[in-house]
């Protein structure tokens, strides 16, 4: 049962998975770091901006190349949307959370980022991208 499951198919996704997500990371750190330093902006603010710009960037990315699905492009839209409000709306409360009790805003997002990795892959996999 394994091996079908961790075949050369679902290896090569998992990879494109961490490729792609790396890539949307990094953007949404350097974003959120122009954003909170240079531009000066509210942690909250500057992580619900970023937010917005890296999930089109992660949607596009996880449909066509991620998990190549040839689907219908608004009910996969839809339910990403629906993803991405949970998310933003989840991280936004931890972040703030967290920039209020001290952890600086650059720490803060990168535990907020790790904390979305870990259940978006299965959600994209099984419900989104299926």
């Amino acid at each position: 049962m394994l091996k079908k499951r961790f075949n050369r198919e679902s290896l090569g996704r998992l990879l494109r998975y961490f490729v792609s997500g790396g890539s949307a990371a990094l953007a949404e750190i350097l974003l959120y770091w122009f954003l909170t330093g240079p531009v000066g902006m509210v942690p909250a603010w500057a992580h619900a901006a970023v937010y917005t710009v890296t999930f089109w960037m992660s949607f596009l990315l996880n449909k066509f190349w991620t998990f190549k699905s040839r689907e219908n492009f608004l009910p996969q839209l839809a339910k990403y949307g629906i993803l991405f409000v949970f998310n933003l709306t989840a991280t936004s409360l931890l972040l703030s959370g967290l920039v209020s009790v001290g952890v600086h805003a650059m720490l803060a997002k990168l535990i907020v980022m790790a904390s979305v990795v870990c259940w978006n892959f299965l959600v994209y996999r099984f419900v989104i991208y299926k």
